[in-house]
């Protein structure tokens, strides 16, 4: 099985989805990937179109994760859902970002996704100013939510 595909590999696959009324397990069969991957394209596809389907190389800053974390757990969206939402072709990713948020909330997303011990070994953060950093973090996170929001 390949690790990478090509944005023209997964539209075809979507396409055979689609315009064929090929199953979807057959259609990953076809291409030697998993449904679940073909299912997420087919996904991304009708939700953002064919430029969905194209690898995006993509840094997420902290605010854009812990939106995307908090909206996942309002709605109540599974990790392939959000994905398919924010337009992430990468659904793993989400999963890596729940665990991380579940295990050290906010912090785990502090200084662009650089994991607040990580940030305190370099720099000493005095208690005043870290309720502050809070605050600055949400404000920044409902900024980006809203920026990502689609009518």
């Amino acid at each position: 099985m390949r690790i990478k595909y090509s944005y023209e590999d997964k539209l075809k696959a979507v396409r055979r989805i689609i315009d064929e009324g090929m199953s979807i397990r057959e259609s990953a069969r076809i291409l030697e990937t998993t449904p679940s991957n073909v299912r997420m394209w087919k996904q991304l596809f009708l939700a953002h179109g064919p430029d969905a389907l194209k690898y995006k190389r993509t840094n997420y800053d902290g605010t854009f994760k812990v939106a995307v974390i908090e909206y996942m757990h309002k709605h109540n969206l599974s990790q392939v859902e959000t994905a398919v939402h924010f337009g992430i072709t990468q659904g793993a990713l989400i999963g890596m970002w729940e665990r991380q948020y579940n295990s050290k909330g906010y912090s785990a997303f502090a200084h662009n996704g650089v994991c607040m011990e990580e940030h305190e070994k370099m720099v000493d953060i005095p208690k005043k100013t870290e309720s502050l950093q809070e605050e600055v973090l949400l404000l920044r996170m409902e900024n980006e939510y809203l920026k990502n929001c689609k009518p």
